[in-house]
């Protein structure tokens, strides 16, 4: 696809379309600026034997993650930048490096994963090929969707009323929704061959369970959470907004989304913080109409500046599975913006 022209301006534009974010009333999962999760994090690297993996540092130097880094944090002689993330089979990798080896964050008390109150900051990129302007914002933890995790007491206490095709239909709806957003858990938590269900609701509660059991106390389920939205511009105007929920994409246009000024609405799923363009947008994930609201634009930094981008390690603890291991940050050479959409 061939470069749009960049606009001129862009930090005033930045600011200008910078998201305001609905929190959800009762979310234990707060957002934090990224330093402050590094302030509280360790360096180690994945084995494969095990999940404390080995220690590379017991304290965070940001400037020694980044990209840019004069004197990178090396394994073996692998930078902190090259994309190591555990569990990722991205072809980005180093040569030769086995999927279950890499770079990971580990904070160093599980009660920083609630994050902090009070705010945080957003940072922001341009890619020239979309004319994305993309706004991340980040949580030092992130929990499964409400929708999974209620599944098995909203279906115990149903009203009778509700036929059970519907109930069905509903079930199938959560199942399949869960299994593309989070197809590793989803796997994991899924009835082996022995102990298949045929009832789609049983089958519900069974995965709902399931994905319990493989929880922290606290329901966190991954260290570290980069969520984003993108509003595609032409020239200087907004021309549509992609939000970005899981492992899937909704594209709307600039005129259909609900807007607070100049500001594109996002609301974050409780828990999973999946960036949702409504409230009540999907099965699994629960947004909150009358949430908190975060501005944005009230913090607002170029991501690039940052002298942690372009760590290509996992930004949380390692897991058992991919979907349950701290994710990839912004970076240079990974998470481009979705294709400019033809809406």
């Amino acid at each position: 696809m061939c470069c749009v022209s960049t606009p001129s301006g862009l930090p005033e534009l930045a600011e200008k379309y910078a998201p305001v974010v609905v929190l959800h009333a009762e979310e234990k999962l707060q957002p934090a600026p990224a330093a402050w999760f590094l302030e509280r994090c360790s360096l180690r690297w994945a084995t494969g034997r095990g999940l404390t993996g080995e220690k590379v540092s017991d304290e965070v130097d940001a400037g020694r993650l980044g990209a840019a880094s004069k004197k990178p944090y090396t394994h073996d002689g692998v930078q902190a930048s090259a994309l190591t993330r555990p569990l990722d089979e991205s072809r980005a990798r180093p040569p030769g490096l086995p999927p279950e080896q890499g770079f990971f964050l580990r904070l160093r008390e599980e009660k920083f994963a609630r994050g902090r109150e009070g705010g945080s900051r957003t940072y922001w990129d341009f890619d020239e090929t979309t004319g994305g302007l993309t706004f991340w914002l980040f949580y030092p933890g992130s929990a499964p969707p409400l929708g999974i995790l209620r599944a098995s007491e909203q279906l115990e206490g149903r009203d009778d009323e509700v036929p059970d095709e519907v109930v069905a239909a509903d079930a199938a709806a959560k199942l399949e929704e869960f299994s593309r957003a989070y197809p590793g858990l989803a796997a994991q938590a899924e009835p082996g061959e022995e102990g298949v269900v045929g009832d789609t609701i049983q089958r519900l509660k069974v995965v709902s369970e399931g994905v319990r059991a493989l929880l922290r106390d606290d329901d966190v389920l991954h260290e570290g959470d980069w969520e984003r939205i993108t509003v595609y511009l032409d020239g200087s105007d907004p021309a549509s907004v992609a939000f970005y929920r899981h492992s899937t994409n909704t594209f709307k246009r600039w005129s259909s989304v609900e807007k607070d000024g100049t500001h594109p609405v996002v609301y974050s799923a409780i828990g999973s913080h999946a960036s949702l363009p409504s409230a009540d947008f999907g099965f699994i994930d629960v947004g909150d109409r009358d949430g908190p609201r975060w501005k944005t634009f009230e913090d607002l930094t170029h991501v690039v500046d940052e002298p942690w981008y372009g760590f290509g390690g996992a930004w949380g603890r390692l897991g058992k599975v991919r979907d349950s291991t701290g994710p990839l940050g912004p970076g240079a050479h990974w998470k481009h913006p979705a294709p400019r959409p033809a809406v």
